[in-house]
């Protein structure tokens, strides 16, 4: 997956004044957060995405990782 300037390769936008361009190309979810929203809405499907995300990441593995192995 690429992430450009603009927004990630084959991701679209339909409203460009909120979605997209140089400060909204992409947003991130941790996964944490899913299991935070499991306990507070019990038996309600949370697929990932479900908040508006281009990308779910398990920040536990993130952890500890050099920001400079990651490519933009």
């Amino acid at each position: 997956m690429a992430l450009r300037k603009l927004n990630l390769d084959g991701d679209r936008q339909a409203d460009l004044t909120v979605h997209g361009g140089e400060h909204k190309a992409v947003y991130c979810y941790s996964l944490v957060h899913y299991d935070y929203w499991k306990k507070e809405l019990p038996g309600r499907e949370l697929p990932m995405g479900m908040f508006g995300e281009n990308v779910t990441h398990d920040e536990r593995t993130l952890l500890g990782s050099n920001p400079s192995h990651l490519r933009w």
